[in-house]
């Protein structure tokens, strides 16, 4: 068996060289080749370390990013798949490469993500002492079906793992439901409505039902947005709970971050969150339980997220144009309509460049586009100077912008990437590139071939 283990080690290990020779990657094909020599690969080196999982619809990588800087600040010697392969083969990649040729680990501690389904295989191999749920929305409707569908994976991978920590998302009544029967120890976090700005209830969400009793829609008493918020079943009264990390005001928001006042296990406390946007917001609260659940102090936690600086295309600054770029993944409406919430606070002029693929790893169905809010681009009015369309579905997205009322005279189709990353490197203004997850991978990859920068596994 030890035979096995090392000759798979080894192998996995050879790939990765030569990967990385060739200037690829070689995130997930080491795990493949490791795992068909040793199937059981990770659950050995998985039994050694310490291990966060975090899964969810959006915020996944950014969370992982700042659990990360938190165990670092605290001092534990830790690994994570930074490069966001989250599927079993490209966290066996990341485990093997952080061990000996024996199999022996290198390190104690580790924060993964996790794609949703894959959670079911590798929460059984990690045996997680904390799981974190981001959210749950709509996503990838081709794979998943409804939000229920992706709720039934993780749930599934949950029941296999008593005594991990749960931190969820307490305004998410997918997320807060994963607690529904489980014994294990639960903490959520959200926003209580007091820092809330006051947003119309929508009339239905893509919550078919109560996921307690299934009998009847959530009614709210305040929405963050989308469906977060205080929600409660009228049929069986399963309803929000406090947040034992609750944000209480948000006191200051720019491009660069937002200023808190937030609960945190009873205690008020003053947060600066070194990203823009409330969504980074929900991902600061998520790191900060998730580190609290490890055993690493509030105020370490608390320090890790103010000093976070962004993961690959995730509110990354590339050295593109006069005046740089930040590159926002967007690939769905919940996603894609925080970002434009963001866009609306933006004080200067800017260039947006949305890039949209339909690919397996994307979800094929791309109709979100139609109930995303575009209209809400709009309120930049006049500082909104330019817009570019690219990728496989921007001919859609184009005509989407359009009936949206964003003018013709200010939009283009570029499809080369090396053409738009020139192009874009020519704007005198702040530029946002928009991408979902394939289309940033080409999209940055031609930026930083133009202008410098980190491959997206370093």
């Amino acid at each position: 068996m030890k035979a096995k283990l090392v000759f798979a080690i080894t192998a996995a290990k050879l790939a990765r060289w030569l990967c990385r020779v060739l200037n690829k990657g070689g995130t997930a094909l080491p795990g493949r080749i490791a795992v068909k020599l040793c199937p059981d690969i990770l659950k050995q080196l998985g039994s050694q370390v310490n291990t966060v999982c975090v899964t969810g619809t959006n915020g996944k990588t950014t969370t992982c990013r700042i659990i990360e800087e938190c165990m670092k600040e605290a001092g534990l010697d830790c690994f994570a798949n930074r490069a966001g392969a989250n599927l079993h083969v490209g966290i066996v990649t990341e485990f093997i490469m952080n061990s000996t040729l024996s199999g022996k680990m290198k390190k104690h501690y580790c924060v993964m993500e996790c794609d949703e389904a894959a959670s079911v295989r590798i929460f059984a191999d990690t045996l997680p002492k904390v799981i974190t749920v981001t959210n749950l929305f709509a996503d990838q409707v081709d794979r998943f079906g409804d939000v229920k569908g992706t709720a039934s994976y993780i749930k599934k991978a949950i029941a296999q793992v008593p005594e991990a920590v749960l931190v969820l998302n307490g305004d998410c009544p997918v997320s807060a439901s994963l607690a529904y029967g489980m014994p294990n120890r639960t903490i959520l976090f959200g926003f209580e409505e007091t820092a809330v700005p006051g947003d119309e209830i929508p009339e239905k969400t893509d919550i078919p039902s109560c996921m307690n009793c299934g009998e009847a829609q959530y009614d709210y008493s305040y929405i963050v947005f989308d469906h977060l918020g205080g929600f409660k079943c009228p049929k069986c009264g399963v309803q929000r709970k406090k947040a034992d990390i609750g944000v209480l005001e948000i006191k200051d928001q720019s491009a660069s971050g937002s200023e808190i006042r937030a609960s945190v296990f009873g205690k008020e406390e003053d947060i600066s969150v070194n990203l823009p946007a409330v969504y980074n917001i929900c991902n600061a609260l998520a790191a900060i339980g998730s580190a609290c659940a490890l055993g690493i102090g509030e105020e370490t936690a608390i320090n890790s997220v103010a000093a976070f600086k962004g993961g690959f295309g995730r509110m990354e600054v590339l050295n593109l144009g006069k005046k740089g770029a930040r590159m926002i993944l967007a690939k769905n409406k919940a996603g894609t309509d925080q970002v434009i919430r963001y866009i609306q606070t933006l004080k200067e002029p800017f260039v947006l460049s949305f890039c949209l693929n339909h690919r397996i790893s994307d979800g094929t169905d791309f109709s979100w586009i139609e109930e995303a809010d575009y209209e809400g681009l709009l309120v930049a009015g006049d500082l909104l100077k330019k817009v570019y369309v690219s990728g496989e579905c921007s001919k859609e997205l184009y005509e989407r912008l359009k009936e949206a009322g964003i003018s013709e005279d200010i939009m283009a189709i570029e499809n080369d990437y090396q053409k738009l990353a020139r192009q874009l490197n020519e704007e005198d203004v702040q530029i946002l590139v928009i991408p979902n997850y394939t289309a940033m991978m080409e999209s940055r990859d031609a930026i930083i071939k133009l202008c410098g920068g980190e491959n997206f596994w370093e």
